[in-house]
C-alpha cells in the first residue's frame, strides 16, 4: 500500500482524530504535486477552526471559503471519481457529504470507500 493510501485509511478509520489528518497535510506538502498545497492548507485551516474560538478565526474562515471550491473541484481527478458528484460540507480537510445521482455514487464507491469518511449521501434523480 502506498503512503497516501495508508494515510487516507488511517483518517477514515479514525475520523475524529486530527493527527492522521495533519500527517497527511505534511505529506502533501512534501510531495508537492499540483493541488497538494491547497489541500494541505485546507486541512490545517479547518483543524484549527474545529478547535474552537481563537484570535485568527475571521482570517481562517475567510481562507477556508477561498480554499474549499478549488480543493473540491480537484477531487474527481484525485480519486478517479466520475464527474457530476458534489463533495460538500468540508470539515477538517474532508467532505462529509456526497451528492449526486444514485448510479454515480454507486459507481464511485470503490474509489472512496475506506478513504473518505462520509457521513451523508444526498441522492438525486436516482433511477434505482
Amino acid at each position: 500500500m502506498d503512503e497516501e493510501a495508508a494515510l487516507l485509511r488511517a483518517i477514515a478509520g479514525q475520523p475524529e482524530e486530527d493527527a492522521p489528518r495533519l500527517a497527511l497535510a505534511d505529506w502533501l506538502d512534501e510531495r508537492g504535486k499540483p493541488g497538494d498545497g491547497a489541500w494541505a492548507e485546507l486541512i490545517r485551516v479547518q483543524v484549527a477552526l474545529a478547535l474552537g474560538p481563537g484570535a485568527d478565526r475571521d482570517r481562517l474562515t475567510a481562507r477556508e471559503r477561498e480554499l474549499v471550491p478549488g480543493v473540491s473541484a480537484g477531487w474527481p481527478g484525485r480519486f478517479g471519481l466520475p464527474l457530476g458528484l458534489a463533495w460538500q460540507n468540508w470539515t477538517r480537510g474532508f467532505p462529509v457529504t456526497l451528492s449526486g445521482r444514485g448510479e454515480l455514487i454507486r459507481a464511485a464507491y470503490p474509489a472512496f470507500a475506506g478513504r473518505v469518511a462520509l457521513r451523508e449521501f444526498n441522492v438525486r434523480a436516482a433511477s434505482d
